[in-house]
């Protein structure tokens, strides 16, 4: 039977206005000591920013598995599903990917890609939405194969999806970021078997056992950090990487372990909501932050960079998205959505 679209959730918007952080600090501090803040390797900032890769963007993944409507009756929901999806999704990317793009030809005098491959390859933060299609529509064509077994099925699927993860699956040509997607799906189809057993509730019903598997994640996962802080050296962060073994058991005790610790921020809980608009624009704020304030200023420490950088990727989208929902045009060009859309209220709150 269809499983009703939750409510917005206090621990859920938590987890994710978490993920938006680390994805803003990621792009603050940069990957590469050419990027970012251009950090040495051994600057701290580096090292917890290329430890805590490992379980960013399985987050989102894991929420957007969450929130996923995956049963499909017949043909027509599946042509709507992937109609809706691909507004909400590739609408974004053909938009924002090319804003994104004319920025930085501006701003560096050109660009290591051609206009035409953004769409057809993975290009910076945007390869995200063309996994995240590619999965919902296997998940959608699964659903409607499998019809009522779905509920069952969705355990082979992650099984499998585990097993190409172990593997390593990768193609010669990383053809709208389908490699990627293999990277992603343990994480949705985690978030979508918790959905649709209704493992949130019944977790809730049963504190002492809940507790119990949160601590013990975070017992896997603490440790596994802990020892890359100490000891960053460069075989271990390649052992625990984002496309390893040891790294997929990080990022799924990491998503379990927040999951059902039912942790709840009020900041972060409000940040969650405005997360898509803070994914596809905290680059140009906090790009725009470090470069205004090093032009005006001349050299900054990273120390002060870093919070100013991350308060602009997370306050400059919030103030953004208002300015983007004035229009019919730009919610829908921008934001894949139609207009006057306003952030659901968290569960136990007035909508407004």
């Amino acid at each position: 039977m269809p499983v009703s679209p939750p409510r917005r959730l206090a621990h859920i918007e938590t987890i994710r206005g978490l993920a938006c952080i680390l994805l803003v600090a990621y792009h603050v501090v940069g990957n590469s000591p050419e990027k970012g803040l251009r950090l040495p390797d051994d600057h701290v900032l580096a090292i917890l920013n290329g430890i805590l890769d490992t379980v960013r963007m399985p987050l989102f993944s894991l929420i957007s598995g969450f929130v996923l409507q995956a049963f499909i009756r017949d043909l027509g929901g599946l042509r709507e599903a992937v109609e809706k999806k691909a507004r909400r999704l590739l609408l974004p990317l053909i938009f924002v990917a090319a804003l994104h793009y004319a920025m930085q030809t501006a701003v560096y005098g050109g660009n290591a890609y051609p206009f035409w491959m953004i769409y057809l390859y993975p290009y910076e933060h945007f390869w995200f939405l063309q996994a995240t299609f590619l999965l919902m529509c296997f998940v959608f064509a699964m659903s409607l194969i499998a019809g009522s077994d779905f509920r069952y099925t969705v355990f082979v699927l992650f099984g499998a999806a585990l097993a190409l993860f172990v593997m390593d699956a990768q193609f010669g040509h990383d053809i709208f970021s389908v490699s990627r997607a293999f990277y992603l799906a343990p994480f949705l189809l985690l978030g979508l078997i918790a959905r649709i057993h209704r493992l949130d509730e019944r977790l809730n019903e049963m504190p002492r056992a809940r507790l119990a598997i949160a601590l013990f994640c975070f017992a896997v996962v603490l440790p596994v950090l802990a020892v890359q802080v100490a000891w960053p050296e460069p075989w271990l962060r390649e052992a625990f990487g984002r496309q390893t073994p040891l790294g997929l058991i990080v990022a799924l005790a990491t998503c379990a372990g927040l999951f059902c610790l039912r942790w709840e921020s009020r900041l972060l809980a409000w940040i969650g909501p405005r997360s898509y608009t803070i994914f596809l624009f905290h680059v140009f704020f906090t790009a725009g932050t470090r470069i205004a304030v090093t032009r005006l200023l001349g050299p900054v420490s990273e120390w002060v960079l870093f919070p100013l950088g991350l308060a602009a990727g997370i306050l400059g989208p919030i103030l953004l998205d208002r300015l983007i929902l004035l229009s019919p045009w730009t919610s829908l060009a921008l934001l894949g959505l139609p207009p006057r859309r306003t952030a659901p209220a968290l569960a136990g709150q007035p909508s407004r």
